[in-house]
Order: structure tokens, then sequence, then C-alpha cells
């Protein structure tokens, strides 16, 4: 089991280290690499009549990247519209901030 973790967290730390900046990467990339790069992140383009991408077919792990991401926003706007106060206090993130009720401190390894 401790085998599948590893694995799964290294196609995660991979996953979100070729998604920081897709738009550079693909910039800077010839034609083949262009090619794997598009094959890494979709299974299908879609373009419409100027052939302009459309829409697109995302693989996985990015199609439940962009879903998390998405509940994350979701949450965060959420959270900003019910604590009008903590959006004065310049917490970016709009989450709970230490010395909030909400915030918990997170675990410690006890390494």
């Amino acid at each position: 089991m401790t085998a599948d973790l590893a694995a799964g967290a290294e196609l995660l730390q991979r996953s979100l280290n070729l998604a920081h900046d897709p738009h550079s990467l693909y910039k800077a990339a010839d034609d083949t690499s262009r090619g794997h790069i598009n094959q890494a992140f979709f299974t299908a383009l879609y373009l419409d009549e100027q052939a302009e991408i459309d829409d697109a077919t995302w693989t996985s792990p990015f199609v439940e990247l962009r879903a998390i991401h998405s509940t994350w926003l979701q949450l965060r706007r959420l959270h900003r519209n019910s604590r009008p106060d903590e959006r004065r206090t310049g917490n970016e993130t709009g989450l709970p901030h230490r010395g909030s009720p909400a915030f918990v401190e997170p675990a410690r390894s006890g390494r």
C-alpha cells in the first residue's frame, strides 16, 4: 500500500509541476513536444470553424485537479461572502487565518 501511495504522490507532484505554467511550457516546445504536452493534458480537443479550440476533454489526473480547484474556488467565494469582516483583513485566500476561531493548526509529523 505504501508503494501505491508513493506512486500516487509522485504522479500528483509531476502533474502539478507540469500544470504550473503550461502556456510557457507550450510556447517553448517544438511541434513534437507540443503534441506530447497535448496528450498529457487532453484526450480530445474540439475546434470551432476558425480552427480555435472550442472545448476539451481532459486526462486524469487533470480532470480531478480541475474539479478540486473549482470546488476550492466556490468554497473561497462562499467563505468571503459569509465573513465580510475577513475580506478586509488582507487574508487573500478568504480562508480562516491564525487567530480566527475557525483556524485549526495543521498536524505536525513526529520527526
